[in-house]
């Protein structure tokens, strides 16, 4: 997982919370994050962090927050999921949860709509592959880093 904040920010010693702190992140930061780094042309480290966060989604949906794995001990494997009790006072799951679909779509499948309504792709990866993509009636596939009208 992540920290929102710096361990070292005056901030820090003002909450516990973990969804815009020191000890964790809410679910969007990390989203975004790979989002950044495939913008910055690192799409190979949104790739290896990617896989590590995975095992995150094993507690079911992304929560409002979920700790540091130097904060808190991983729970099978992924980042704990932060509590709804006090200190933390997190929700079981979050709304921004679609901003995953953003970091697959858009960052890893590199999809992208032209003016004239073109759906393209450039993947940051060949062996990624896409089905049942449901855009303007129709439905696309992404193999082979080409996207391809299927019905």
């Amino acid at each position: 997982w992540m920290r929102a904040l710096s361990e070292s920010d005056d901030n820090a010693m003002f909450s516990v919370r973990p969804d815009h702190q020191w000890n964790g992140a809410y679910p969007a930061w990390p989203s975004q994050s790979l989002m950044a780094l495939i913008n910055a042309g690192h799409d190979h480290l949104a790739i290896d962090w990617v896989d590590t966060l995975v095992d995150s989604a094993n507690q079911g949906p992304f929560g409002q927050a979920h700790f540091s794995d130097t904060i808190m001990d991983l729970d099978a494997g992924g980042a704990r999921k932060s509590s709804s009790e006090e200190p933390w006072i997190c929700d079981w799951s979050c709304s921004s949860n679609g901003n995953w679909v953003e970091a697959i779509l858009k960052g890893f499948a590199g999809l992208k709509i032209d003016i004239d309504g073109t759906i393209q792709a450039k993947p940051v990866y060949e062996d990624l592959e896409l089905y049942n993509i449901k855009y303007r009636g129709k439905i696309y596939e992404l193999v082979n880093s080409k996207i391809n009208q299927v019905k």
